[in-house]
């Protein structure tokens, strides 16, 4: 399992590294049992206002244009064989 952090942000955020432990503990029974299954975790940051955003979709545009300050969190399953 994957999981991709992004803060977008007008004030000073807090360090990327700061901002993964507490984030993976709210998904833990959320999102998965446990954080062990976990095996990847990227985290970070762009300060807004952006000119562009690859690959934003509806929601996080709509989140971006309200908010001085939004975390997308993305996670990805890899397929068991």
């Amino acid at each position: 399992m994957e999981v991709t952090i992004s803060n977008y942000h007008t004030e000073t955020p807090p360090d990327v590294d700061n901002i993964i432990k507490p984030i993976l503990d709210a998904l833990k029974g959320l999102v998965y049992r446990d954080d062990v299954q976990v095996h990847k975790v990227t985290s970070q940051k762009f300060e807004l206002p952006r000119e562009t955003i690859e690959h934003s979709g509806v929601l996080l545009a709509r989140a971006l244009v309200r908010h001085t300050e939004v975390l997308h969190i993305v996670v990805a399953w890899e397929e068991e064989e």
